[in-house]
């Protein structure tokens, strides 16, 4: 294994390790997608041919009488670069809410160039020495297939994945042109060692041909990128743009001198003085490309969790929680994801989706308390309260959810507090993980949490209590990285009851806590 390798795969594991620590800290909260897609790429790629020494080619030389086949040597001054393409069919399978697989079968081409001079001896007719200065032009196009495979490492912001991986190339072949030309040269130096016979001022034009002879067949390239997902609608059909560069780890061109030499001349013989070094190139590339895929297998979001007659306990109850989710504004029906938690251990019992009307529909085990929440794109999540007595009989109460939108809604927080104090009960928690989910899927929102409470007390007192428990929420949000300016915190005692203050429901009701969007 080559240096170059250890280094790239001990990159390699270093990356995997730090995004599994930055996934622990919270970085991600959900997937970029947990879909399968398969699809088809179209990227251009500009390619870096590197080198600081000579370069050899064999080639056909037109201007060579005898032999036919010529070693022409090219000093490399700068970086040789190009503008290539290439198409691919991709594959992407999701391991992980963290990792995926990416698969690419492409074919690439890369055009490199280059415009350098160099100096050169050479004699007048009469042998009197004296020297030329030539300017080299060179163009290769390569072209090859390849497959890539890569880790897509899904710890950075929400939709935006990074890619590590490799590139493998082979079946290359390859068109070479330019030319030479005698730019100047002393003593009225007419004869040089190379093309040999030429004045000054003359340009030897190259004709494009084959240059297979200086090519290996194939490269291994080290892949680092990184893209995003963009949705097409609400067919699952996304498009990746994404931004790679290659680093080669291994050669692309061969760089054996005695072949080279096939025309007899040794390396060093005296007729060739100015090339007796020679180093062999490296080619590198940076893309940008753009791939449409198509989903097929998983989903965006997990797979509904059913629990069937089969999964049910002998000689246990259970009860259906039914209900409706709703528009806040129209009043339509949204097909959303429906989950369901046991607030006694805070554990996802249940996941499915509504029906085209809205309608949720989901069994549990009694007793129980459990909350019900609903997301769906475009819309703040929505929960309700269902509790259930050993009886299988639910406590009345309206358990329709409606949905405010993402932009400027307000959503009641399923928050459960000490009597008469601002402390969270652990009920609390899977609502608090999911007001911290969507400010972390939006980077940009801005929030107020809004704090109330109910008549019974006075003014002052409730708008304290109000207050505490608004900044209670505010803070678990900034304990979980969210930014403190993000967030605003206010107490409004029992202003704006949304029931009647005469009933125990109504106030109920009223000691709430609100997630307000100030800016999305």
């Amino acid at each position: 294994m080559t240096k170059t390798l250890r280094i790239s795969l001990l990159l390699l594991l270093l990356v995997v390790v730090a995004g599994e620590a930055l996934h622990a800290q919270g970085w991600r909260d959900k997937p970029v997608s947990s879909r399968n897609y398969v699809g088809f790429e179209l990227g251009f790629n500009n390619s870096l041919l590197s080198g600081n020494e000579n370069f050899f080619f064999a080639i056909n030389d037109p201007y060579v009488v005898s032999p036919s086949e010529y070693v022409l040597p090219l000093p490399f001054v700068t970086l040789g670069t190009g503008l290539g393409y290439h198409i691919a069919g991709t594959l992407d399978l999701s391991l992980s809410s963290f990792f995926g697989l990416q698969v690419k079968i492409f074919y690439r081409t890369n055009n490199v160039g280059n415009t350098s001079t160099h100096s050169q001896t050479c004699s007048d007719p009469s042998g009197t020495p004296g020297t030329a200065e030539v300017e080299d032009n060179y163009k290769l196009n390569l072209a090859y297939f390849g497959i890539s495979a890569a880790l897509r490492l899904q710890f950075v912001p929400d939709n935006i994945y990074g890619i590590v991986g490799f590139d493998y190339g082979a079946n290359a072949s390859s068109k070479f042109s330019g030319y030479q030309k005698i730019v100047s040269s002393t003593n009225n130096c007419q004869y040089l060692y190379y093309p040999t016979g030429t004045a000054a001022g003359t340009q030897i034009d190259i004709p494009e041909q084959s240059a297979s002879n200086i090519i290996n067949k194939s490269q291994f390239d080290l892949r680092l990128g990184v893209g995003t997902f963009i949705k097409l609608g609400d067919n699952g059909w996304v498009l990746t743009p994404e931004i790679n560069v290659g680093i080669p780890l291994s050669e692309f061109f061969n760089q054996d001198i005695e072949a080279a030499y096939k025309n007899g001349y040794p390396l060093g013989d005296p007729l060739s003085p100015f090339v007796q070094t020679a180093t062999t190139p490296k080619l590198w590339y940076a893309s940008f490309s753009v791939a449409l895929k198509f989903p097929f297998g998983g989903s965006d979001e997990p797979e509904p969790v059913s629990t069937t007659s089969a999964q049910e306990e002998p000689n246990a109850k259970y009860v259906n929680l039914t209900g409706k989710v709703s528009d806040a504004t129209t009043g339509e029906p949204v097909k959303a994801k429906v989950t369901v938690v046991d607030l006694q251990n805070n554990k996802v019992v249940s996941q499915t989706k509504t029906d085209n009307d809205g309608q949720y529909d989901v069994r549990v085990k009694a007793p129980g308390r459990y909350s019900v929440t609903a997301d769906a794109d475009g819309y703040l999540f929505g929960s309700t309260i269902f509790s259930v007595d050993d009886q299988g009989r639910i406590l009345k109460g309206n358990h329709d959810i409606k949905l405010a939108n993402s932009t400027s809604g307000r959503v009641r927080l399923l928050i459960f507090f000490d009597f008469n104090k601002s402390t969270l009960q652990p009920e609390s928690y899977p609502e608090l993980e999911r007001a911290v989910a969507i400010m972390k899927a939006n980077s940009s929102m801005e929030v107020e949490i809004a704090g109330y409470t109910d008549n019974v007390g006075g003014d002052q007192y409730n708008l304290d209590l109000s207050r505490r428990r608004a900044n209670e929420v505010r803070d678990y949000l900034v304990r979980h990285n969210i930014e403190a300016e993000r967030i605003t915190a206010k107490g409004y005692g029992e202003a704006s009851p949304i029931a009647p203050n005469d009933t125990d429901d109504g106030r109920s009701e009223n000691r709430r806590v609100e997630f307000v969007v100030l800016k999305k």
